[in-house]
C-alpha cells in the first residue's frame, strides 16, 4: 500500500527541452523542415495565434491528437492546394520531432529511479498535454528503467509499477480542474497516502506566445 504521493508536471519542469523546442529560431526551423511552412504556417507568431491557443483546448482534453487538430486548422484557416495525405505527413513529422525532442532532462533521472525503488511511493506525471505525448513519456521512462503505465490502464487495488503518466487529454480534464484529481485519487486507491509532494513550474517556463502559461 503507498504512504507518498510524488506529482510531477512533465513540460517545463521534468523536461526542459519541451519548451525549448518552441522557442523562436529553433521553432522557424522545425516549422520549415516539417513542410508547414509550405502550408500556411510560416512563422511562429502564426504557429501560435492561428495553430495552437485555437486547438488547444480541445487537442488536450480529448484523444483527437496533436496530429489531427493541425491537419484539421491548417484545411480550415489556409486551404492549401495540396492533398490531405501532404497535409497529415507534415503535421506529423512535426509533432513526432516535437515529442521525440521532449525527453527527460538528465539531472531527474536518478532523483526519479531512486524514487522507482521505493514501494512506499507512487510517482504520477500530471501534464495538461496532448494524446500523443502519453506514449512519449512512457517509453522516455522505461528507457530510464522505470516500468510506466498510464492511468486510463489503471486497474485493481494496486499500481505496480509506482509510476503513472495522468495526461489531460486521456483524462478529459485539466490538473485546474478538481475532477482531475479525484480520477488520480480513485483510480490508484490512493486512500493511505500521508504525504504529497509536488513539483510544477506552473507555466512560467512556457514560450509567452503560448497562452497555456497564463
Amino acid at each position: 500500500m503507498f504512504e507518498k504521493l510524488v506529482i510531477f508536471d512533465y513540460s517545463g519542469t521534468l523536461s526542459l527541452d519541451a519548451v525549448r523546442f518552441a522557442e523562436g529560431d529553433n521553432l522557424t526551423g522545425e516549422l520549415e523542415q516539417s513542410g508547414l511552412v509550405g502550408l500556411g504556417i510560416a512563422d511562429p507568431e502564426t504557429f501560435w495565434e492561428e495553430i495552437v491557443n485555437p486547438t488547444w483546448e480541445e487537442g488536450s482534453s480529448t484523444a483527437i491528437g496533436y496530429r489531427e487538430v493541425i491537419f484539421r486548422r491548417i484545411k480550415e484557416v489556409f486551404f492549401p492546394a495540396v492533398s490531405d495525405e501532404e497535409i497529415r505527413l507534415s503535421a506529423a513529422r512535426f509533432v513526432d520531432s516535437y515529442l521525440a525532442h521532449s525527453p527527460i532532462d538528465d539531472r531527474w533521472h536518478s532523483i526519479l529511479q531512486k524514487l522507482s525503488g521505493d514501494p512506499s511511493v507512487v510517482t504520477v506525471i500530471a501534464t495538461d498535454h496532448y494524446a500523443e505525448a502519453t506514449d512519449y513519456i512512457v517509453g522516455f521512462l522505461k528507457e530510464m528503467g522505470i516500468g510506466t503505465i498510464s492511468l486510463k490502464e489503471v486497474s485493481g487495488a494496486t499500481v505496480s509499477p509506482g509510476f503513472v503518466v495522468a495526461n489531460s487529454a486521456d483524462m478529459g480534464a485539466y490538473k485546474v480542474d478538481p475532477a482531475f484529481w479525484e480520477m488520480v485519487r480513485t483510480g490508484l486507491k490512493l486512500g493511505a497516502i500521508k504525504s504529497v509532494l509536488i513539483v510544477d513550474d506552473f507555466g512560467i517556463n512556457e514560450e509567452a506566445g503560448d497562452s497555456y502559461r497564463n
